[in-house]
């Protein structure tokens, strides 16, 4: 019986190996600035990170969390919807959202001063080695107050990438 020990391997002309499923990296940003709305229109908030991705193959996991969502106020009545959503920008165009509900991937319901954390998690195929910016939208679906991102300032929302090899 042989043993081999190897102290380092290096693919041939500097290439990185990597296995499928494995991360390739990871870009974080976090935010406390508050971001209102009293439109019916898809706005961007503050909550977004950037990535340029090694291979066009590659996966991205988006993790958008955190952060006090919801209503200023002090309306009692059950009135008030709101939806959140992922937006996408690849090499310097324009933001398309993700997926097409009209509601968006989180929708809030409640009255003025009840809040809820953002918790949205996406597996995006760019397909690009571009640079890739993934925003959180967010608008005012029904009611009358407005929608807030990070209320009051005083609490953190992150937006976490990770590129995964396939």
């Amino acid at each position: 019986m042989s043993t081999l020990y190897v102290d380092n391997l290096e693919p041939n002309l500097g290439s990185r190996v990597m296995a499928a499923g494995h991360v390739v990296q990871v870009q974080q940003y976090t935010t406390m600035t508050t971001t209102d709305t009293t439109s019916s229109s898809w706005t961007a908030t503050d909550i977004g990170v950037s990535i340029t991705p090694t291979s066009a193959s590659s996966k991205i996991l988006v993790v958008m969390s955190g952060g006090m969502h919801g209503w200023a106020g002090s309306n009692t009545t059950y009135d008030q919807r709101g939806g959140l959503k992922i937006y996408r920008q690849i090499g310097g165009g324009s933001f398309t959202e993700l997926e097409t509900s009209s509601g968006g991937q989180q929708v809030q319901y409640g009255r003025g001063g009840e809040y809820d954390a953002l918790s949205i998690t996406y597996l995006d195929s760019p397909a690009t080695t571009s640079t890739v910016t993934y925003k959180v939208y967010f608008r005012r679906e029904a009611g009358s107050l407005t929608f807030s991102a990070n209320r009051d300032g005083n609490n953190q929302s992150s937006a976490t990438v990770m590129e995964i090899a396939q």
